[in-house]
């Protein structure tokens, strides 16, 4: 998913082959966080969209599992919900290893394998007013990696929340 195109109806559909209780961030090329993941998103982040997931376990609705959880609907593990997070072109596309090719969503270059990821810092300054109210965002560039400010690392750590390994990127 991305902000061009939405194909499924709500709630957001994923099916899972592992029957053990997701992480508060499961499937991140999905962006599908926890409820405990997107209680810290609203806090940090004024723009994103948070759309209502269902995982669902072999795809198919096992009774057993759903009275456990309370689930009528055949989910699982509770709410989940793919978030759809501000983008910024802040790749710097001299400094990084990559490979590309042209995107048939925006018919913009596009990062289709990342080896070594630089940021641009002339554009992050010029982005700084907007990221500055948006601890999680994505790169334009590269849709599946999420990045997030140290403030929101640190109430990441602070929270327990499960699933999330962090990287540091620099910005050159």
């Amino acid at each position: 998913m991305n902000q061009y195109e939405q194909k499924n109806k709500l709630p957001v559909p994923y099916n899972t082959s592992n029957k053990n209780k997701p992480t508060d961030f499961p499937y991140s090329y999905n962006n599908i966080v926890s409820e405990n993941f997107l209680k810290i998103i609203r806090q940090l982040n004024a723009d994103f969209e948070a759309l209502e997931s269902v995982v669902y376990y072999n795809g198919k609705n096992f009774e057993n599992y759903c009275a456990q959880s309370g689930n009528s609907d055949g989910r699982i593990w509770g709410n989940f919900y793919t978030i759809i997070f501000p983008e910024y072109k802040l790749f710097n596309w001299e400094k990084s290893i990559y490979t590309s090719a042209i995107s048939h969503v925006t018919g913009e270059k596009i990062v289709t394998e990342l080896k070594e990821l630089r940021l641009d810092k002339k554009l992050i300054d010029w982005n700084i007013d907007s990221l500055q109210k948006n601890n999680f965002f994505i790169l334009a560039e590269k849709p599946v990696v999420l990045l997030c400010t140290e403030n929101a690392k640190k109430e990441i750590e602070e929270s327990g929340l499960t699933g999330i390994q962090f990287e540091e990127i620099v910005a050159i």
